[in-house]
């Protein structure tokens, strides 16, 4: 029996996507943790006022569960998933950079990606990949999805996810990330990345490391 011939590009791409599904297993199960926290909070929050016979100690139980289900609603799905765009960008810079040192040693080139001039991380690694195999990365179908993904992990990360400039506010409202009234009345609420959003952006990363292993392929 005949088994198939891995290439070393074959071997590269099967990691970057197991590291990849690695973050979209941690995704769900901290999604399925948070629901079932809710859930849980709720029935038994209900249970347990329907054994209180004084209303006024009663309503103080209430109020005190509310403030706890905001915990799970609002407040930990806010840390949690803002905090995991922060990894799930990182994942996606950190493997670029990886992929595209390694064609530059292949070509024994003699500067670093590093070593180039650029606003940012991705300016680099577009830089050093266009001068060292003619590949443009701002043409992949994924581009302009991912540099918003930066916009908002440095929004997270620089400015405690509170927008304060025009480009952010746009940004935030397209993707869904505000309470439009709430948002218009205080500009100082830090926004909050959703589920959807995250799942939608390892689809994009998963996307984008398919397109440059399909083109980069044979520098690696």
């Amino acid at each position: 029996m005949a088994y198939p011939r891995w290439t070393v590009p074959d071997l590269l791409k099967v990691s970057t996507e197991r590291r990849i599904d690695e973050l979209w297993l941690y995704l769900n199960t901290f999604a399925d943790f948070l629901n079932r926290a809710t859930e849980d909070h709720a029935r038994t929050t209900t249970e347990r006022a329907f054994e209180i016979g004084d209303e006024t100690v009663r309503e103080e139980f209430l109020a005190a569960s509310d403030d706890r289900l905001l915990d799970y609603t609002i407040t930990l799905p806010r840390i949690l998933l803002n905090s995991f765009h922060v990894s799930a960008y990182t994942l996606f810079e950190s493997e670029l950079f990886l992929l595209t040192r390694r064609i530059g040693r292949k070509k024994t080139q003699p500067f670093d990606v590093g070593d180039l001039k650029g606003e940012d991380y991705l300016e680099q690694a577009g830089l050093y990949l266009l001068k060292t195999t003619g590949l443009k990365l701002s043409s992949f179908a994924s581009w302009t999805k991912i540099r918003e993904g930066q916009t908002l992990r440095n929004l997270i990360v620089h400015s405690n996810a509170v927008p304060s400039k025009q480009g952010q506010f746009d940004l935030v409202r397209r993707l869904g990330f505000t309470d439009e009234p709430q948002f218009r009345s205080s500009r100082s609420i830090p926004i909050s990345v959703t589920t959807a959003y995250c799942h939608t952006f390892l689809r994009t990363i998963k996307g984008f490391f398919a397109e440059f292993y399909s083109a980069a392929g044979d520098h690696l």
